[in-house]
């Protein structure tokens, strides 16, 4: 054995002996490896950060305000008797929507029901480009429009749009969060979001389709 392979061995046994790079740890890391800890304080935090983020989620996909507190407690108990099995492979926030969007889907397979939206069964005419002269209540119309066109999706396609357009989830935390490629979440995106501007094309005017291109 010459002395250069005798020197590549060495390096490579103090490599090998060598601690682990730890990552540079986030307020997120932190708070979860406190709450692995059983540190409820922690959990207490936990909660107060997410828990309006995953009601806005829940009520998109479920629009049911009678049970919404009783869905978000579950799903922070949920939360709560899973945290030990949290492996860092995603961050904190990409890990608790899976845990909301699966239980929301367990609720929908339960209630069997096919419309989730209390706006469903509104009466929608084609918006009046000559009323619009307050921008409150543009914004306002066009939000219930929204709503009323997401409540004609399906539940797959109405969580995409949900989780990218509203909550700003980049493509790789929904991959993460549906359990899907990367490449079916952009498709499936675009397929939704063709589908709702098809759903609110009567309703919505030449001049929002201009001014909105994410729709």
């Amino acid at each position: 054995m010459n002395s250069q392979e005798t020197d590549e061995m060495s390096n490579t046994r103090a490599a090998a002996l060598e601690p682990p790079v730890i990552m540079t740890a986030t307020p997120d890391y932190e708070l979860a490896i406190a709450c692995q800890s059983g540190d409820r304080l922690a959990f207490q935090r936990l909660v107060k950060q997410y828990q309006e983020k995953v009601r806005g989620l829940v009520y998109s996909i479920l629009s049911d305000p009678d049970t919404l507190d009783d869905v978000v407690q579950d799903i922070f108990i949920k939360v709560y008797s899973s945290i030990r099995h949290f492996e860092h492979r995603s961050n904190l926030g990409t890990w608790i929507y899976r845990i909301a969007v699966n239980h929301c889907r367990d609720e929908i397979r339960k209630r069997r029901i096919r419309r989730f939206f209390s706006l469903e069964k509104m009466e929608l005419d084609p918006i009046n480009p000559e009323l619009k002269t307050d921008s409150a209540v543009i914004a306002g119309e066009r939000t219930k429009l929204v709503q009323w066109g997401l409540s004609r999706l399906p539940e797959k396609h109405r969580t995409i749009i949900i989780l990218r357009d509203f909550d700003d989830l980049s493509y790789e935390e929904i991959a993460q969060v549906l359990n899907l490629e990367l490449g079916t979440v952009k498709s499936r995106l675009n397929r939704a979001r063709l589908a709702l501007k098809d759903i609110l094309a009567p309703y919505w005017s030449p001049a929002d389709h201009e001014e909105d291109d994410s729709l």
